[in-house]
């Protein structure tokens, strides 16, 4: 794979346009699509430990709970994943 497609996050334009994310929840969903593909895990403490994500867990946790509630982030019992249209679009979110 060459270093250019290493080094790019594709993402929907309409995700970035949506004014129901704050900014914070923005850089939380850039930061979790930035991750290696094996990264599974979006528990808020281990964002935390890890320092993938700032702040504090308490602000992790809600702008993981947002993504979620606008459909950015779907979950499947144990599983948290991001949802396809942040990648391949959707008309609204």
């Amino acid at each position: 794979m060459s270093k250019l497609k290493q080094n790019v996050i594709v993402i929907n334009r309409s995700c970035v346009c949506d004014m129901r994310l704050s900014n914070e929840d923005l850089g939380v969903l850039i930061r979790l699509l930035a991750l290696p593909n094996r990264y599974e895990d979006f528990c808020v403490e281990k964002l935390k430990e890890e320092n993938i994500i700032p702040g504090s867990e308490k602000e992790i946790e809600r702008s993981l709970n947002n993504l979620e509630e606008l459909g950015y982030l779907k979950t499947e019992g144990e599983d948290t994943f991001i949802s396809d249209e942040v990648i391949y679009g959707k008309d609204e979110f």
